[in-house]
């Protein structure tokens, strides 16, 4: 693990924090360029790698970061446009993965209630015999 050399805090490899001016400005023009970000606030942006995230992804988080500003406006570039990337007005070919849990709770919430009212009924029909 890392440490901060100033603070002393272990610092998370996996997590890219981007310190800029307009943190809201950058992330919505990476969301136009099709990359996800974790969370952004008004100084920061913060993307996060899994295992999942490879080289394609680097060079595809350096390229929407090609000719960004801290203020998340693009800047004109010396650099020739390549045709293989795509392009800022574009969607991304792909549905972005999900995350998160999709189970219906609703469904464990009425199975356990199913659960909870069939053990209260025997345990009630149980004393009842035993008397």
């Amino acid at each position: 693990m890392s440490y901060c050399v100033n603070c002393g805090v272990e610092l998370d490899p996996t997590r890219l924090v981007l310190n800029c001016r307009d943190g809201y400005g950058v992330a919505k023009t990476l969301m136009d360029r099709g990359i996800y970000y974790e969370m952004a606030d008004s100084g920061h942006v913060v993307l996060i790698f899994t295992c999942a995230d490879g080289s394609q992804t680097v060079a595809a988080l350096t390229a929407a970061m090609n000719g960004l500003t801290a203020e998340g406006e693009t800047q004109p570039s010396d650099k020739p446009e390549t045709t293989d990337q795509p392009q800022a007005t574009e969607k991304p070919a792909e549905k972005p993965a999900q995350t998160g849990d999709s189970a219906q709770l609703m469904l464990y919430v009425a199975a356990l209630g199913a659960a909870v009212v069939a053990l209260s009924t025997a345990t009630v029909v149980r004393k009842r015999r035993g008397n």
